[in-house]
């Protein structure tokens, strides 16, 4: 696995550690667009996870957590454990998926185990089926050598009757946004999902706080991760009208040897202590000068 799935980790494991210490955080995936805050929203919901819906249950993009329901904690820190078992353990698929065979896919993709640790809350019984399973079959991702098809396996009609039982057991209630979602209205109030029941668990997001694209202004914050790829994201803002980097970002992209010795024309801001900037700037250190700087030179400049 590269460093992005190194990353899925860490994220939860921070995400589980700020939570557990009291803090309330929002992991947002940089590909988003904020169009409106969405925390006064997050307030009114009572649940202690709040989680982004998309096609399957949920989607890893965007969460937002918060100290309260033990169950949702657990949820956060089930992830983390199952993606650094894959990425130290790959081995350990072939003692959970009875038809894995080696070299094993091991997913360890967040989202997707996100899903499977969703489930196993509400059911109490923990599964693998759309995680770890499903991908040691034949699929888009990963092709088996005897060209086994996980639609075709009994595990694919067990994973859709445990979606049916865990929608069975949620229930929805409404959160009002405060903005204006159409000329006339300014009280609407949006469904969302409760899992398993209880004020205080966990919830699958309207649509009007986390969206997957098309981009819709009512929205607080949109998520891009339909457009595959830097450049697809960045000719999308440009279409909808929200890609305020204008030239610098593309002058960068096309130059593969930015001068730094000019940090954009401007050379270095000059700090005085505690951080505050001077209305001045100066030049980088000279080659061989950096190193002679000790603590509280840039103080005294």
């Amino acid at each position: 696995w590269d460093w992005r799935f190194r990353f899925y980790y860490v994220k939860k494991a921070y995400l589980l550690s700020l939570v557990s210490n009291g803090f309330s955080v929002i992991q947002a995936d940089t590909d988003t667009i904020w169009q409106h805050d969405p925390f006064p929203v997050l307030r009114m919901m009572p649940s202690s996870l709040v989680i982004m819906g998309d096609t399957d249950i949920c989607n890893a993009g965007m969460l937002y957590a918060r100290p309260g329901s033990l169950e949702a904690r657990d949820i956060l820190a089930e992830v983390a454990w199952r993606v650094q078992l894959f990425q130290h353990y790959p081995d350990i698929t072939g003692k959970i998926v009875h038809y894995a065979r080696p070299p094993y896919y091991a997913n360890s993709d967040d989202q997707t185990i996100l899903n499977d640790a969703v489930v196993s809350a509400v059911l109490k019984n923990r599964t693998w089926l759309s995680s770890t399973f499903q991908y040691e079959a034949q699929t888009k991702y990963h092709s088996t050598s005897d060209g086994l098809s996980f639609q075709k396996l009994p595990e694919a009609g067990e994973l859709r009757m445990l979606r049916r039982i865990f929608w069975q057991r949620s229930k929805t209630a409404t959160v009002q946004v405060p903005w204006p979602t159409t000329p006339l209205d300014h009280q609407a109030r949006y469904k969302y999902w409760l899992l398993p029941p209880s004020n205080d668990s966990f919830a699958i997001a309207p649509r009007i706080l986390f969206a997957l694209l098309p981009y819709d202004a009512n929205h607080a914050v949109t998520h891009l991760t339909a457009a595959r790829g830097f450049q697809n994201k960045v000719n999308l803002l440009k279409k909808i009208g929200k890609w305020y980097l204008g030239n610098t970002v593309d002058q960068v992209l096309e130059s593969k040897q930015p001068n730094a010795k000019d940090v954009g024309g401007k050379g270095v801001i000059k700090m005085h202590h505690g951080g505050h900037p001077d209305k001045g700037v100066g030049p980088l250190p000279a080659d061989g000068e950096a190193g002679k700087l000790k603590r509280g030179a840039l103080d005294r400049q």
